[in-house]
């Protein structure tokens, strides 16, 4: 059970932590340099300079510039993008179902994926079923996405012509990404429950299961694997955060349009609003997610419960 309690301090967690979030991104994105000499040319006068600042207003001390972001950002303006000269959030929120789209396909691939391997190889425990799937597993884990996605360019796309090498609309498109980005979390998830499964395996009450005469899959799946949900819960939650910014190289690899590649643009345009607003967006999912993934805790597994009263 999940009390309002709970809920409540989260929540003024979860507000902290995108107060943080905001300053740190404020900050470092101004230690990459001045905009203004990108946005000029090389010829421009100190006056066209200076005034360019002004109109921007870089010429006001940092600390004024951090308290009107911070006044902007609390009524949902971000500003106006330095170089596609629209609103910022509203640029990164029409690029985020293209992204959501991505991490979520991903994630679902190494959940469909890892979870019935992880199984397999638990209970096929160091047979060829279990070498390969670990072999597999440990594959994933360390080859780099962008590494793995241009391998997946130059076979399935170049020499197999499968697929498309980049860009969005059809399915064929989603394939390639969701494969690079998938393949990493396809092995943490493989692990985690091979682990898990083979600790839930040798509990009492999947022995006195089997004892009383129930089939094979249903020890399995309606006892030992639901059993391990909580930590493969966890980590797709986790893992989350890590597509969304492994999303940030598969769609510069794949030329993918969401705000991954939106925030590489900005970075290297040094397109302060922009930059402000795509990672305070990505990092307001991140957050979202992990609270939905503690409160799905309890519906999970019965015996978790959040106290109603303050510790």
């Amino acid at each position: 059970m999940v009390s309002w309690w709970y809920i409540g301090r989260r929540l003024a967690q979860t507000a902290v932590v995108l107060v943080g979030i905001t300053l740190v991104v404020f900050w470092v994105i101004r230690l990459s340099g001045d905009p203004v000499l990108l946005m000029l040319p090389a010829d421009a006068s100190q006056q066209d300079i200076q005034r360019l600042r002004e109109l921007l207003g870089f010429d006001q001390p940092v600390h004024i510039q951090l308290w009107r972001f911070m006044e902007r950002v609390a009524t949902g303006d971000f500003g106006t993008s330095l170089r596609f000269q629209e609103p910022a959030l509203a640029l990164v929120l029409d690029r985020l179902p293209s992204t959501v789209l991505l991490a979520f396909t991903a994630l679902s691939v190494a959940g469909v994926i890892g979870l019935p391997l992880g199984v397999l190889s638990a209970v096929r425990r160091n047979s060829v079923w279990d070498h390969a799937a670990m072999a597999v597993a440990l594959l994933g884990q360390s080859m780099p996405i962008f590494w793995t996605g241009i391998m997946l360019i130059t076979i399935f796309a170049v020499a197999l012509d499968l697929f498309p090498s980049s860009g969005s609309g059809t399915i064929r498109h989603l394939v390639l990404p969701t494969a690079a980005l998938g393949f990493l979390s396809t092995g943490r998830v493989t692990r985690l429950v091979r682990g898990r499964m083979i600790e839930v395996l040798g509990e009492d009450y999947v022995r006195t299961a089997r004892a009383k005469g129930l089939t094979e899959s249903c020890v399995l799946y309606r006892h030992a694997l639901r059993n391990c949900l909580l930590p493969v819960i966890t980590i797709l939650g986790l893992e989350l955060g890590s597509t969304l910014g492994g999303a940030v190289v598969t769609e510069t690899v794949f030329a993918w349009p969401g705000v991954g590649r939106l925030i590489v643009s900005a970075i290297f345009a040094r397109d302060y609003p922009l930059v402000q607003a795509a990672v305070l967006v990505v990092a307001v999912m991140f957050v979202v997610v992990n609270l939905v993934v503690d409160l799905l805790y309890a519906v999970i597994d019965p015996r978790v419960r959040f106290g109603s009263s303050r510790p």
